[in-house]
């Protein structure tokens, strides 16, 4: 997984994730029958919601975290962001190990 650290404007030694609006889905079950065979199989559909809420922004590959970071580029200016790989972590924080 990958995410994107931007550089507070307020406080130039503190980054956040980036994050963007995802609609809400909601899981519902329907049943389908198979042509061929006949059979009924129950399916989980996600459906929207029309409700939106802000989650912090995650890519499963390279490209499309460069396609995140091309969409930035007209927004932020390149110092202002970071891509990091979040994998080898394995934590949700980020923090200063300079400080005592």
């Amino acid at each position: 997984m990958y995410a994107i650290l931007i550089k507070d404007t307020k406080n130039s030694s503190l980054y956040r994730f980036l994050s963007v609006k995802k609609e809400v889905m909601e899981s519902t079950e329907k049943e389908v029958t198979a042509p061929d065979t006949n059979e009924v199989k129950t399916e989980i559909v996600e459906i929207g919601t029309g409700n939106y809420e802000n989650v912090i922004f995650f890519a499963e590959t390279k490209d499309e975290l460069e396609k995140k970071c091309v969409e930035l580029l007209g927004t932020y200016t390149t110092n202002e962001f970071m891509p990091i790989d979040t994998e080898p972590f394995d934590v949700d924080l980020v923090w200063n190990s300079d400080s005592n």
